[in-house]
């Protein structure tokens, strides 16, 4: 099916985005509103919604699967899944709402023109030179921060107006750490 292909050309960002905007589709008649912070994509009825996805495309599923991995107190985590015949989203299990690849095909339509995303296979490649000055750049900020006794995080940043007015989850850390410091290059 092309909608599947497609789907499966996004990268991790793309695709999790694409999860949210099918989650927003779906309880647009409803009170929802974005947050995008604090591990909460949406306040849908006064509840904070994670939305996750996944990617099951070998799999025919009737039944939803439950999302195992971290989660915390009070935030409902919205589990979108994305079958060979279906998607399915669910909280622990119970079936919120199945959708066909004929309304997934026009979401992912819209989705697209709304956020104007580039698909990564048709981003052009970076020449060697650039790969080679981006090293030397990175080694040298790792290694200042290093000689000041702190522990340093790159994060690259080559289209921030594809976020939006939104930050990608990775800006904020999740905890502060005094001897730690995030470089933005």
């Amino acid at each position: 099916m092309e909608i599947i292909e497609a789907i499966k050309k996004l990268n991790n960002p793309q695709f999790g985005s694409f999860g949210e905007y099918v989650f927003e589709y779906q309880y647009s008649g409803h009170q929802i509103k974005r947050k995008h912070s604090e591990s909460t994509d949406f306040i849908l009825n006064g509840r904070s919604i994670d939305v996750k996805s996944a990617r099951y495309f070998n799999e025919i599923q009737t039944t939803p699967k439950k999302y195992n991995r971290e989660k915390k107190d009070a935030i409902d985590y919205a589990y979108i899944q994305f079958y060979a015949n279906t998607v399915i989203c669910s909280i622990e299990k119970q079936v919120l709402f199945e959708l066909e690849y004929s309304l997934i095909k026009n979401l992912f339509q819209e989705w697209q023109g709304k956020k104007k995303t580039i698909l990564s296979s048709s981003v052009p490649k970076i020449s060697n030179q650039f790969k080679t000055n981006l090293i030397i750049i990175k080694e040298c900020v790792l290694n200042h921060f290093i000689s000041l006794g702190l522990k340093p995080r790159i994060i690259y940043r080559t289209n921030q107006h594809r976020f939006g007015k939104e930050s990608p989850g990775n800006l904020i850390p999740k905890k502060i750490k005094s001897d730690s410091v995030t470089i933005f290059l």
